[in-house]
């Protein structure tokens, strides 16, 4: 009995998310992740994430509001190659363009990016939503295909890696 119990307690913990910055709600997936930075103020973020953010490859739209800029990735490329994924089997759909609105909110230590209306597209074959290529039939769990997985994973380091601001002097 206690083997049972340890073999599904192992399997509970086995089901939990296969991301760290990729959620879902309302069976939609979006990107969100919180980097910190200790002992900045909320105005030298700002000033930071404001000239930084036009500086990030392939990103339009770009809208400064007093405490969140919002814009739009569009037409960039998952560089899956950069964290290991190879041509011939990493998912497909990761070779057409990717699209994405982006939200960047700020407080004093740190700054939060959300990516939302995630899909890839691609003139002829159209668009394919993120959330059908990354969640279950019923889109409310994470798809366990291998495939589907490490394609997530590549997102999510994409994005993380992309709107990481580096730390400049002058306070930073």
């Amino acid at each position: 009995m206690k083997k049972l119990l340890f073999i599904l307690l192992l399997i509970s913990f086995s089901s939990k998310s296969q991301y760290n910055n990729l959620f879902i709600e309302s069976r939609n997936i979006y990107f969100e992740k919180i980097y910190k930075l200790d002992s900045v103020s909320q105005e030298n973020i700002k000033s930071n994430l404001i000239s930084a953010i036009p500086k990030i490859k392939d990103i339009t739209n770009i809208q400064e509001h007093s405490t969140f800029i919002t814009a739009k990735l569009n037409r960039t490329h998952i560089d899956y190659k950069k964290y290991g994924g190879k041509f011939f089997s990493t998912a497909a759909f990761l070779n057409h363009p990717f699209f994405c609105d982006i939200l960047v909110e700020w407080k004093d230590g740190r700054y939060r990016v959300t990516a939302t209306n995630m899909f890839f597209n691609e003139d002829g074959l159209g668009k394919m939503n993120t959330s059908d290529l990354l969640l279950s039939e019923n889109g409310e769990e994470i798809n366990k295909k291998k495939l589907a997985i490490e394609a997530g994973k590549y997102i999510e380091n994409y994005l993380s890696d992309l709107f990481k601001i580096k730390v400049s002097g002058k306070g930073w």
